[in-house]
């Protein structure tokens, strides 16, 4: 068995591309590169659809082969929203335990602890 290995390749140069405002644009130009308003939610709906599906394990043949790709869709299922949501909860559980604990704000291993929990509940909203 030969192994694979991958590669990236940049180019050897730059090329730059005028964008053109929107609001210089033709309505049939800037009607080909947005969404009208039923095309995003169609391509909603379609999504709740298929997170449904995931919840429900219909995204899996009898033999456990993916049936459709579901990346990117897997963090609206209820299992994943439902550990984002504790985990959250935990932090901010630690970020109120912390400045209760506190004697004040100039003590830097505090400050950081609350920094770095700060970061992380950013990821989570």
């Amino acid at each position: 068995m030969t192994m694979q290995v991958s590669k990236v390749q940049f180019s050897d140069h730059d090329t730059v591309h005028e964008i053109q405002n929107v609001k210089d644009m033709e309505e049939k130009d800037f009607s080909a590169v947005y969404f009208t308003v039923d095309e995003l939610r169609s391509l909603r709906d379609e999504c709740k659809t298929l997170v449904r599906m995931i919840d429900e394990g219909l995204h899996l043949s009898p033999s456990g082969k993916q049936l459709f790709d579901t990346r990117g869709l897997e963090n609206q299922t209820k299992a994943n929203k439902r550990k984002t949501r504790e985990l959250r909860d935990s932090l901010y559980d630690s970020i109120h335990a912390t400045q209760r604990g506190s004697d004040g704000w100039g003590d830097s291993d505090t400050t950081d602890a609350l920094a770095m929990m700060s970061r992380c509940l950013y990821y989570f909203n």
